[in-house]
């Protein structure tokens, strides 16, 4: 199991890259708008693109979490099964003996 840590990405540190982007995209925009908008639409295309790749692994793994949870389930069931029958089987032994036993 991993390790627990800090998040990357903290308020502060998204503040500052958002700053340090605003900053290059307005100086680009500024120096040749035409050049400029092209940079913030690819960034743009990347940035969607990668929303899509993150969704695909959420449901990817939401899949995988929720199978585990069906296997742990059923093997909680199946655990009680077998419990209630080896407890049942252990009572009508012990009752056979002492019949025996008489």
């Amino acid at each position: 199991m991993t390790k627990k840590t800090n998040p990357i990405w903290t308020k502060k540190k998204i503040e500052e890259a958002v700053e340090n982007l605003y900053e290059m995209y307005s100086k680009a925009i500024d120096k040749d708008p035409q050049i400029g908008l092209s940079m913030v639409l690819h960034e743009f295309c990347i940035t969607q693109v990668t929303v899509l790749q993150l969704q695909e692994a959420f449901m990817e793994n939401h899949k995988v979490s929720s199978g585990a949870f069906r296997n742990s389930h059923e093997a909680v069931q199946l655990y009680a099964q077998v419990d209630a029958a080896v407890k049942t089987q252990g009572f009508s032994f012990s009752e056979r003996l002492e019949k025996l036993e008489k």
